[in-house]
């Protein structure tokens, strides 16, 4: 199933079908206005079948001051059957290193409060750092 699933650099495209995804999500939880796209930043990675068809995305935040990059949002396509996401995101985060680092990263950290995103890290050779909830405010 994974040979099926290409990774490539995130492109705009990519970016704003993971918005959507994110809006239907945010939606879903009660929230009416949907995703901030300001949130998303442009660097990332995407998993796409062989027609190209993205069928997941992970963001990638760099920091500036520093060689540590954060991975901060991995979204799969909720059409898609639950084998062919699974497979998708578990190759989009195992590439993920290998993109920070391309990308001048030093570390990689990721922020996913959900447990199959952090069994696929602690797979991929992520060490547990603390267990926090990721809360949002509009300034």
């Amino acid at each position: 199933m994974s040979s099926d699933i290409l990774i490539d650099e995130m492109k705009e495209t990519d970016r704003t079908v993971m918005l959507k995804w994110m809006d239907d999500i945010a939606r879903k939880h009660g929230v009416d206005s949907g995703f901030p796209g300001a949130m998303l930043p442009v660097t990332g990675l995407a998993a796409r079948d062989g027609n190209g068809r993205t069928l997941a995305v992970a963001t990638l935040y760099l920091e500036k001051s520093s060689t540590i990059a954060v991975c901060g949002f991995c979204v799969a396509d909720p059409a898609n059957r639950f084998r062919q996401s699974a497979a998708a995101v578990k190759l989009l985060l195992s590439t993920m290193p290998i993109y920070a680092k391309r990308c001048g990263a030093e570390y990689l950290m990721s922020v996913f409060g959900r447990r199959s995103l952090n069994r696929i890290l602690d797979q991929s050779g992520f060490i547990p750092g603390e267990t926090a909830e990721t809360k949002f405010r509009r300034l």
